[in-house]
């Protein structure tokens, strides 16, 4: 009878040199089976394959990376590690709830994050259809030897969950961009009840945005009348993001020639109302299109909502603009410096 050693290893090396990525989810879902059929068994897979990685278990993943001194590898468990980081930034309850959405995001959507150097994260369609003409915009100027867009950059359409990554970037020591809109807001009274209705920035005391409130550490309660302190900063861009978060910059509305806009589409048409009218015609997801002809002082946070009918229609189009027809677009100023930002390292 043959004898059965105490403990066996397998050691895979780096599978998805030898299959496509369809059978590399195959490979990574069959391997587990048959390793737990056999006894005593300890398997160890290395890969650069997002593919297996979304097919594996979350606390079954190794990091291995470079250490500080260029010569030693570091192995971290995410399990383990990454949950304590999670704790000690959110606390404890709030903490295991986003420990839980970004492990069961990244193997299901975004395991790609693993393997990338720097990550942007925007909040919706309109960012995602816009990102490469936005990326092309920073990499036309003097950007230097690698530009943008040829770096390995992971994009992740993340709605108000950014601060679900920020612990996970950190662990990992990249560079991380978030995109997001101010979002300001103020108190009225609507059926008896007080509410915090959407304004625009020159009237806004408030922000809705949890992105912007959770890395700029906000004070826990609004206030109920007058600018706040936190908003007026807020609005100036002198709030320094939280210490721990240094590895990452958020890019959020910024005045630009005498007007402070409160998303990307009030921003955009503001900076380029002349190219949008003419092209109206041509241009999708609008609507009351004869308001877009509009001179003099014009309220460009009411007319960007008298026109705006389906955003990711006239993102589309604005893309097309620009690709099909060579229409150069104004970019606004903070998506330009955030891309800036992440471009430095």
């Amino acid at each position: 009878e043959a004898r059965q050693a105490t403990l066996n290893f397998l050691i895979i090396e780096e599978p998805e040199a030898h299959t496509h990525p369809q059978m590399q989810y195959v490979f990574a879902s069959q391997v587990r089976e048959l390793i737990d059929e056999i006894p005593r068994l300890q398997a160890v897979v290395t890969t650069h394959s997002s593919h297996i990685v979304s097919k594996s278990e979350f606390e079954d993943i190794r990091y291995l990376a470079k250490a500080a001194n260029q010569t030693n590898v570091e192995i971290k468990n995410f399990h383990t590690e990454l949950s304590r980081k999670f704790t000690a930034l959110h606390g404890g309850e709030e903490g295991a709830l986003l420990f839980k959405f970004l492990s069961q995001y990244l193997s299901i959507q975004s395991s790609e994050l693993f393997f990338a150097d720097k990550a942007i994260f925007i909040e919706g369609t309109t960012e995602r259809i816009l990102l490469p003409l936005l990326l092309s915009k920073h990499d036309s100027g003097p950007v230097g030897e690698a530009p943008l867009s040829s770096q390995n950059i992971s994009v992740l359409e993340v709605g108000a969950n950014a601060k679900a990554f920020a612990p996970f970037l950190e662990f990992l020591g990249i560079r991380g961009l978030v995109i997001t809109d101010i979002d300001t807001t103020v108190k009225v009274q609507k059926d008896k009840k007080a509410i915090w209705q959407a304004a625009p920035v020159a009237k806004g005391t408030n922000t809705s945005n949890a992105t912007l409130k959770f890395f700029f550490d906000a004070p826990e309660k609004p206030e109920d009348s007058g600018l706040p302190l936190w908003v007026k900063k807020l609005k100036l861009h002198e709030l320094k993001i939280l210490p721990a978060l240094r590895n990452l910059h958020v890019a959020y509305q910024s005045e630009e020639d005498g007007y402070h806009a409160r998303s990307f589409e009030d921003a955009f048409i503001a900076l380029n109302l002349k190219e949008i009218a003419a092209r109206k015609e041509k241009l999708k997801g609008l609507k009351n299109k004869h308001k877009i002809d509009a001179v003099g002082d014009i309220d460009f946070y009411k007319l960007t909502n008298d026109v705006i009918d389906k955003k990711s229609d006239f993102a589309s189009s604005i893309l097309f603009e620009a690709l099909a027809n060579g229409q150069s677009w104004h970019v606004p100023s903070y998506i330009l410096e955030g891309l800036k930002w992440l471009h430095k390292k």
